[in-house]
């Protein structure tokens, strides 16, 4: 079996709405809308890797601070292990790269997923909910 790892990141805004980015068409799960994320090799710094594809994806740079929660199972053909981290940014301006993100904005979480099927979600979107009432933003 093909086992993948990869990270997300939840980036608060002041008023507690997450940035989701949406997928652009040439990427797997097209024009899904979820949090900004990466895959890596199993011996990668999965926090590196997600303030490199952040700044390459989303032009911010950011820190990535705790681990909120894990989630492994199949997603498609692949067996992944994904981890979602809580970040913040530190510098930067949101500009999405055509490449990997048609667009991106800050969204109540909780409202744009209310009533989706969560188990058609990407993982980590899934962690976001399933963890959202214990995060605690730091702004």
């Amino acid at each position: 079996m093909n086992k993948k790892y990869a990270a997300a990141l939840i980036i608060p805004n002041s008023e507690g709405k997450i940035l989701l980015p949406k997928r652009s068409k040439n990427r797997i799960f097209p024009g899904v809308i979820s949090l900004p994320s990466v895959s890596f090799d199993k011996d990668a710094d999965p926090r590196t890797k997600l303030q490199e594809a952040v700044k390459e994806r989303l032009g911010l740079d950011v820190e990535v601070l705790q681990e909120i929660g894990i989630k492994e199972g199949m997603q498609g053909d692949t067996y992944l292990e994904l981890t979602d981290y809580q970040g913040k940014i530190v510098g930067g301006e949101l500009s999405p790269n055509p490449n990997y993100y048609s667009e991106a904005e800050y969204l109540d979480a909780q409202k744009f997923f209310k009533g989706k099927d969560m188990q058609k979600q990407v993982f980590c979107t899934q962690i976001l909910i399933d963890k959202f009432t214990e995060l605690k933003f730091n702004y």
